[in-house]
């Protein structure tokens, strides 16, 4: 038991001798252990503006559609019963420098001079639009036509898309049809 106690006041002692806040430094001892602060560095001067780097290469993507490169796209209409037209736009990924031809290329016909490929691979010569009909329900084959959208003007394309439309091959019907589009830059 003797030992009991003389351990328990050993750590009753330990614990009162502890230092756990400066609070119980004498603060004659504290001011000893701080030191004075140093002087403050001189500031250097800012250095003077790098050159201009050099022009970088252009871009991946262009103002207008480069000459002799293709876009493709897709295009659908649909209309309801009772309408006598339906139409759609299509928009170029890149606008052109000038106008294109058209062609509207009838649902399983040939390509005309200035088109090429199919409904599933569209292709163009330089300076024209070629729309491929494809899928049709209720239309007419090769009845698609086209217009410029900004003006109306029919058989005409914009410098950044055409607008189409269709009607049904017998009033009253509704009727839909899908198809592709290539245009080459001149």
């Amino acid at each position: 038991m003797a030992l009991f106690f003389a351990l328990g006041g050993t750590a009753i002692a330990a614990h009162h001798y502890l230092i756990t806040s400066t609070k119980q430094i004498k603060p004659s001892v504290l001011k000893k252990l701080k030191g004075n602060v140093g002087k403050t560095g001189a500031t250097g001067k800012e250095g003077s503006q790098g050159k201009e780097g050099s022009q970088g290469k252009e871009g991946p993507f262009a103002g207008t559609l480069p000459s002799g490169k293709t876009t493709t796209g897709a295009w659908a209409i649909h209309g309801g019963t009772g309408d006598t037209t339906a139409q759609t736009a299509i928009s170029f990924a890149f606008p052109l420098a000038s106008r294109p031809t058209v062609h509207v290329v009838p649902g399983g016909g040939s390509p005309p001079s200035g088109c090429s490929g199919s409904v599933e691979h569209p292709g163009a010569s330089p300076g024209n639009l070629c729309v491929f009909e494809g899928f049709q329900e209720h239309v007419t084959a090769g009845a698609t036509q086209e217009y410029e959208p900004a003006s109306g003007t029919n058989s005409e394309s914009g410098f950044t898309g055409a607008a189409l439309y269709a009607g049904p091959e017998t009033p009253g019907d509704a009727f839909e049809e899908a198809g592709t589009f290539a245009v080459t830059a001149p």
